[in-house]
């Protein structure tokens, strides 16, 4: 289960549950998590993700950056994932690894170029 954290003047007031069990697809879940990552899971760890997967690509489902600049890597299953998953995982770090400030600044500047491209489309929708 996820929540979110409602603050009043950096004091929170109120702990949301978002349901996510009707989700029919991985992907909704995926963006759940990255539209309210700031206010959700950790209170005191506020992320900004900086890049989703795209489809067919070798690509962990979420990348966010955390207060301190630490790279979070999420890797979503809707069910019971094999340990497969854990390797799956692990390749995305290993990749994330060698990653400098400029790789993470283009991930951010596609991830925002999507983002507004969805936005779009669901306004025209």
């Amino acid at each position: 289960m996820l929540y979110k954290i409602t603050q009043n003047n950096g004091i929170p007031y109120s702990l949301t549950p978002l349901p996510f069990g009707n989700l029919d697809l991985e992907k909704h879940l995926e963006n759940l998590m990255a539209n309210q990552m700031a206010g959700v899971l950790f209170e005191d760890n506020e992320m900004m993700p900086i890049f989703q997967e795209r489809s067919q690509q070798p690509e962990a489902d979420i990348y966010a950056l955390n207060e301190k600049g630490d790279l979070i890597i999420f890797e979503l299953k809707r069910g019971p994932a094999s340990g497969d998953a854990v390797y799956q995982a692990l390749r995305y770090c290993e990749t994330a690894a060698h990653w400098d400030f400029n790789n993470l600044q283009t991930k951010l500047a596609t991830y925002k170029t999507l983002s507004f491209k969805r936005l779009i489309k669901c306004t025209l929708v």
